[in-house]
């Protein structure tokens, strides 16, 4: 066990959980609200954060084994535009689901990395080719990506 992975799941946890109280309490007649920063609905920027999990775990996993993992910007929006068209009107429950489930893998996937995996870096294609450990990435990927998004669902729905 690292006392730095549990600081992190604790972390995650936090903001995981922030964001399922979030949308839980989202008024019906904001939930097809647009955010302003993504452009996407309150529903598919929800289902965002749900689908992006995995990918980013992923991701995670191969830089805690000091490898760079494989994608491109181009791809990346165009996957995102896809995806917030096809959840414009996401169902709220399912979506709850899938962040609830992919939440408990996520924390549990953190909590079972060591300092050293932690600490393996590898020249990541997000951060401009720039080498980044598995801790950063987790911190500003996985953590951030839900906060930077979780932002944006309260000022559009009020919550």
């Amino acid at each position: 066990m690292s006392a730095r992975a549990d600081a992190l799941a604790a972390r995650l946890a936090e903001v995981s959980g922030q964001a399922i109280e979030v949308i839980e309490r989202i008024p019906d007649e904001r939930w097809g609200a647009t955010c302003e920063a993504e452009g996407w609905t309150v529903a598919a920027t929800a289902r965002h954060l749900t689908t992006a999990i995995g990918p980013e775990m992923a991701v995670a996993r191969l830089l805690a084994g000091g490898q760079a993992a494989p994608g491109d910007w181009d791809a990346l929006h165009a996957r995102n535009a896809q995806r917030a068209e096809a959840y414009a009107s996401a169902p709220r429950d399912e979506t709850l689901d899938l962040l609830r489930r992919g939440r408990q893998e996520a924390i549990g996937f953190v909590q079972g990395l060591d300092d050293a995996e932690l600490d393996r870096a590898a020249p990541l294609w997000l951060f401009d080719d720039r080498v980044a450990s598995a801790q950063e990435f987790i911190e500003r990927v996985l953590i951030g990506h839900i906060r930077g998004h979780l932002a944006s669902i309260r000022a559009t729905a009020g919550v």
